[in-house]
């Protein structure tokens, strides 16, 4: 797959996405019959992006099936939380008395609750991402950039060893402090008919081996970053802990979009092991070995949104007026479906989804001028 962005006079060209503020692009005679066209700008300075069309290029697999159900009705706030609060419980065992209600209890370092769980004087914690293609290394570098303005912990990047990123992204992170690369060997796949999506996916799970750490934040690079996330840090001590899938349904099922993990190579181990003769995605697996296990942690979906929930067609979980509500909520979401940084086939309006939903994706083109153009 090809990338590109034609950028404003005298940026230089990125293979992110391309914009145009011509809305006659969009037209459905060019959805249908036509590839959208990169558009040139003689403009000095980035465009208003709110008047902006985005083009997007050919759809990612679904990786997470997120097929809503429409005729879901409920609070989606206290469903949830006791969903998240009710599965931990189950999970306990008698010689686990970890505080449940703590999963949402520690919301920054002013909470005189927030070092009860784990001392952050005698512990080293990080953020990690991984990469295998260009346009998320851009993706990375803007949450990245993001999270250096609430923490000074490392930021792992973990580049697989097929993979060359661009040099001059690559000098650009190196203006972030305490900024690690780590660079990987491919997963193989035991069969070269296996799926490579799959198998590329799996690449996230190096970030188990990384145990000069005592806890890690794992982050998919495609998730935009809204608040400070370091309290997670202070979660009880488990293995693992994972935002819930709210999208599947009341019955507990995690993302792996956000992972507050503890280290271990027999962890890593026991995934890739587990996911060699496995049916479905990397995030099957990891819900097949943890999410009835006393060593997981299920957390509410603040800390793992999808954008497209915002958006004024999908009103399954919030509605109209619950939508504010939880994207001011929402510690980061997860970009599904069409993704700004894809330059693509189709022309997607994203101001024909409502506001809230155009502000996802607006935002993302702001940050990507500040750091990967």
């Amino acid at each position: 797959m090809s990338f590109e962005l034609v950028a404003v006079e005298g940026m230089k060209r990125r293979d992110i996405f391309a914009l145009s503020s011509n809305s006659s692009l969009c037209s459905n005679e060019r959805q249908n019959n036509e590839h959208a066209v990169p558009y040139t700008s003689n403009a000095s300075s980035p465009p208003n992006l709110s008047s902006n069309q985005i083009f997007f290029g050919e759809k990612e697999k679904e990786k997470e099936k997120t097929k809503v159900k429409k005729n879901r009705k409920n609070s989606f706030d206290q469903i949830d939380f006791n969903t998240s609060y009710n599965q931990n419980n189950n999970n306990q065992n008698n010689n686990n008395n970890r505080n449940n209600n703590n999963i949402i209890r520690y919301q920054d370092k002013n909470d005189k609750h927030y070092d009860q769980v784990l001392d952050f004087t005698e512990k080293r914690f990080a953020y990690a991402f991984y990469i295998t293609q260009e346009p998320y290394l851009c993706c990375a570098s803007i949450t990245a950039h993001r999270l250096r303005q609430w923490t000074d912990y490392d930021i792992v990047l973990i580049i697989t060893e097929s993979y060359s990123p661009n040099p001059t992204m690559m000098e650009r992170l190196n203006d972030i402090p305490n900024l690690v690369i780590k660079i990987v060997p491919n997963i193989q796949a035991q069969h070269d008919d296996q799926d490579h999506y799959f198998w590329e996916s799996l690449n996230k799970f190096h970030v188990f081996k990384l145990e000069e750490y005592d806890r890690i934040i794992f982050l998919d690079a495609d998730t935009f970053v809204m608040k400070n996330l370091d309290h997670l840090f202070a979660l009880p001590d488990v293995t693992l802990a994972a935002p819930m899938a709210y999208w599947l349904g009341t019955r507990p099922f995690l993302t792996n979009i956000l992972m507050v993990l503890k280290p271990s190579v027999q962890t890593f181990d026991k995934i890739v092991n587990a996911s060699m003769n496995h049916p479905g995605w990397d995030m099957d697996v990891i819900n097949d070995l943890y999410v009835t296990s006393d060593e997981f942690l299920l957390l509410p979906s603040i800390y793992g949104m999808l954008n497209v929930e915002f958006s004024t067609s999908e009103k399954h979980y919030f509605g109209d007026d619950l939508a504010n509500t939880f994207y001011n909520k929402t510690f980061l979401f997860h970009y599904t479906g069409f993704k700004p940084w894809l330059d693509t086939s189709e022309c997607y309006d994203v101001s024909g989804h409502g506001d809230l939903y155009a502000k996802t994706w607006f935002i993302w083109v702001e940050e990507a001028y500040k750091y990967c153009i």
